[in-house]
């Protein structure tokens, strides 16, 4: 099955938060510009360090993971901001992602986006978060319309 990537943002938590409440204006956000490997099997995204130096994030842990290597494995639980360009606006979120802890699933993901020219996988919760879902025909991010039950 052909790689999914979409291009995004990872953002600083505090100036997101400043955005969402229609603070500040997007361009005084600070972020990085990131291509995402779309991967809705696994359950949240997954940064390294380095993709989120210099971004201001709330530590919420520690957890045990399992999927990118043999056996389960410890990540920190951050909380940050991301975003997806979505129809020429910015749909954006905050909630947790996985940063790897051991250096050896660092490298194997940093393998992994390297071949996929890619620098953070993208999971279904932030998505979910999003509001949005690969479209069927296209592969590209479409909006999830709003249901109240």
């Amino acid at each position: 099955m052909k790689e999914i990537v979409w291009e995004g943002y990872i953002c600083d938590l505090y100036d997101l938060s400043e955005y969402l409440r229609g603070e500040v204006k997007w361009d005084k956000v600070n972020k990085k510009k990131v291509r995402f490997l779309v991967d809705t099997g696994a359950s949240k995204s997954i940064v390294l360090e380095d993709t989120i130096s210099g971004l201001r994030t709330i530590e919420m842990g520690k957890t045990t993971a399992q999927g990118v290597c043999d056996k389960p494995t410890k990540f920190r639980v951050t909380l940050l901001g991301i975003a997806i360009s979505l129809d020429d606006e910015i749909d954006a979120s905050i909630h947790e992602v996985l940063v790897p802890i051991e250096e050896k699933v660092e490298q194997k993901l940093q393998e992994l986006f390297t071949h996929t020219n890619t620098s953070a996988i993208l999971g279904r919760l932030s998505m979910d978060s999003l509001e949005i879902r690969i479209h069927p025909k296209t592969l590209q991010p479409t909006k999830i319309p709003t249901l109240l039950l």
